[in-house]
Parts: C-alpha cells; structure tokens; sequence
C-alpha cells in the first residue's frame, strides 16, 4: 500500500515539476562545488608554486651562505698554511736588532727580526692563486702561440722556453700553448724519450714543484688545426740563445688564432721577458710543499747561524765536463775569497753555502778554502731538483754561478730576491752563450795568471 501510495504521489504533475526542480537544484549545487573546489586546487597550486618559489629562494640564500662559508673557509686556509709558512720563517736568516731602554739597558723582550731575504715572494703561490689564471690569461682570448720543438729538455730549458714564450706572446696578446703529445714536459722528460738528461727528474716534477703553472698548461692538437687558422714564421731566433726582437713579427697584426715559429725551440735570453721579472715569479712559485720543506731544512741548518750573510756557490761538473763548461775548481776556489772580501765591509760575517751534486768537489772546496775568511760553511744535503732550486731561492743573499752554461743555475740566481749580488764565471768562450745572457748588474768575473780573480768588463 506505501508503495503504492509513493508511486501515484510521484506520479501526479505537481511532484513531477518538483521532482524535476529539486534535480535541477542538486546538479547546480553540484556544479558550483565542484568549481569551488576547483578554485582551491588552484589556489592550493598557486600557493604551492609560491611555496615552492619561496624554498628555491631560501635555498639559494642557504647555498649563497655556503659558498660564502667555504670561500671564507678557503681564505681561512690560505691564511692558515700562509701562517705556518711565517712561522717556519721566523727561525731563517734573521739579524737581531736590539733595542736599548732609556737607562742603556738590552731591551731584550723588545727584540725585532730583520728579514734579510723576502723568502714570501717565491713562496706565495697559496696567496695569488687567484690572480694566477688572469696573469697567464690576457683579455685577448683565443690567440696563441707555438714552438716548433719535439723534446723537453731539462728543468732550466723548460723554464727559459716558457718564460720566452710568455713574453712574447703577452705583448702580441698571445698565450703559449704546447703541441698535444709531442710536448707535454709538464711531467718531466717524456716516456718515449729513451735517456733523462737528470737522474733526479721524476715524472711529475713540473707539477710538484709549480703545481699553479702546471695547472695552466694548454695543449692543442696539430693535426686538428684549420690550415686557415694558423700561420707558420720561419727565420726568427734561429741561435738558441740570442735574441732576436719579435717586435719585428708584428704579431699583434696577425689575425689567425695560432701563430708558430718554426724551427725554435730553446729561446735562451732574459730579454724576451725582461721587464716581467714578477710575473715570472708569480709564473713559477713553489708548492707550500716545497716550501715548507725547504724552509724547515733551513730552520735547522742555520739554527746557530742566523744573522751571517749567505754566499751560495753552484758548481755543475757531470754532464758538463765533456763539453768544457764544467766548474773549474782553480776559479770556484779563487772567486768564493774575491767575494767574500768584497761583501764583508758590507754584511759582516760571510757563510759560504756549497752547492751541487758532486760531492767530492765541494769537499775539496771546503778543505782548501781559507778558514779565517767566513763564519761558517755548509754543504747541503741534495733534494730533489725543486727544493734544491728553491732552497737557492729562498736561503742565499748572494750567489756565485761557476757553470755559466747552467740553466739551473740561471734561474736560482734570477728567483732570487732583487738586488741580490750575483756573481758569474766570465768564461764564456766555449759556450753557447755571452754576457748578454745574464742580466747587467750581475757582476763577470775572470781568471788570469791561474791565480788572480778580476772583475772582467
């Protein structure tokens, strides 16, 4: 009967219009909900992008202050190694210069350490690390300058050929790149080499010893090169070790990307980059490693010994007594007594630092040399070619090159502080250098009568 009742109920107009209305009602109450709820997920969504904005935001704040952390982290590190390195140098070839009180009293608390060598300039490569790629990187980009060599020679040569090539190519606004392959001497002499002209070279000794150099090293493959982007000069700096003027190149007029000499390999002569004396300095600084070793071994060799001045000899004899540019022990005996009578009015008491590989020799030095003449004599222990370049470096005041066909010694001579005297054997005859090898100041000596040391020219 209800049901009944329900189906004519429904079954009459009125409940059907109602039915019909109530329907209509629901679908739109419906629709409205659902575009309610549609207008929060977009809202949810553009909350949520927002949200999202913001903790990008945030993060590039939190990433921004961890890299400030770890740049402040890297300064605080430098700084650190930096202070170590001051340390060690505390205990180096320093003159105590004490001050006296108002009654005449030693103030002897009140003591100051005179430096008498800037060891810092070659042994801050932790503290120009970031001017190192600008200095080997001119504003000039994609210009670059080759050699025509196929062998890597020793330390010394290396040195010289970068340190030409820098100069030449820094004024034509060029930087030196190296041939893939054939010239990556950045770890010692190449292992298709069949000989060493060193024994002490190691296959990572460019690198251990100037690790910001090495890390600027640019090779390039030949054969990969465009015969339109590169032009070949040929005739310039033909002698290994004359100079000859690139000014005549006019290499800033050139405009393909790699400019290369041919048939030059060595360019021997300061004068192609005289004038950027610091630059090199900056080129080849130390490893804190180096540094650090060398200045302990210094620490400990001159503990009782801090405030004479340091006369380096360098003797090279081996490799060179074939060719006749080896140390002649006559003139190394003669020249350490001319010198050290020049200095002493200048710097008082003169140690004498015996330098090099043959033992035998520096010994004979040592037992022939008048004993009442210096304070002290040392003869180092041999390290490792980077140390004991650095060593020379950082420990010598002055210093006596008595191999002037030594590359090596060259160099530890040119690192070294400025005005610093140097002193070289004028007996140049059977070499392939002349005086205008080395720099004006430095001062040539000669042996005449077998006896006699003077001052030659």
């Amino acid at each position: 009967m209800a049901q009944l009742y329900f189906n004519r109920i429904l079954g009459t107009p009125k409940c059907l219009l109602l039915t019909a209305v109530c329907s209509l009602i629901i679908v739109t109450v419906l629709f409205l909900h659902r575009d309610r709820l549609s207008t929060k997920d977009q809202a949810g969504t553009r909350n949520s992008t927002s949200n999202n904005q913001q903790g990008n935001s945030v993060l590039n704040m939190m990433k921004q202050k961890q890299d400030e952390q770890i740049e402040t982290s890297w300064v605080d590190q430098q700084e650190r190694d930096l202070a170590e390195l001051l340390a060690l140098a505390k205990c180096n070839n320093t003159l105590p210069n004490v001050e006296s009180d108002e009654s005449g009293g030693d103030k002897s608390l009140g003591l100051k350490l005179l430096p008498l060598n800037d060891w810092s300039v070659m042994c801050r490569g932790i503290s120009i690390e970031r001017d190192f790629d600008s200095l080997m990187r001119p504003h000039c980009r994609d210009r670059y300058l080759l050699l025509d060599y196929t062998y890597c020679s020793g330390l010394g040569n290396q040195m010289y050929r970068l340190a030409s090539m820098y100069g030449i190519g820094r004024a034509a606004c060029r930087r030196p790149i190296f041939v893939k392959g054939v010239q990556e001497c950045v770890h010692g002499e190449r292992k298709k080499e069949m000989w060493r002209h060193h024994d002490r070279e190691t296959p990572d000794e460019i690198e251990r010893i100037f690790p910001l150099y090495s890390t600027q090293l640019k090779y390039v493959d030949l054969s990969a090169i465009k015969p339109s982007d590169i032009r070949y000069i040929e005739g310039f700096a033909k002698h290994c070790c004359k100079y000859d003027d690139p000014g005549r190149l006019k290499l800033h007029q050139i405009k393909e990307k790699y400019v290369q000499l041919k048939k030059v390999d060595y360019l021997q002569n300061y004068k192609f980059f005289d004038g950027r004396r610091k630059d090199m300095r900056k080129i080849f600084q130390f490893s804190p490693n180096v540094c650090k070793n060398v200045l302990s071994a210094k620490c400990k060799l001159f503990e009782f010994d801090r405030s004479s001045h340091k006369l380096c000899v360098h003797n090279r004899l081996s490799d060179f007594i074939q060719s006749g540019w080896a140390s002649d022990f006559i003139f190394t005996l003669r020249s350490i007594e001319y010198i050290i009578n020049e200095l002493k009015p200048k710097y008082g008491g003169i140690s004498v630092l015996l330098l090099g590989a043959e033992k035998d020799f520096l010994h004979k030095i040592q037992q022939n040399l008048n004993k009442t003449l210096y304070t002290k004599m040392y003869i180092p222990e041999s390290s490792s070619r980077g140390e004991d370049l650095a060593f020379a470096t950082i420990a010598c005041n002055s210093m006596l090159i008595t191999a002037p066909a030594s590359t090596f010694s060259w160099w530890m001579a040119y690192l070294m502080p400025d005005n610093s005297p140097i002193y070289y054997s004028a007996r140049l005859e059977k070499t392939y250098r002349s005086k205008d090898n080395f720099l004006k100041e430095w001062i040539p000596l000669r042996l005449i009568d077998g006896k006699t040391i003077i001052r030659d020219g």
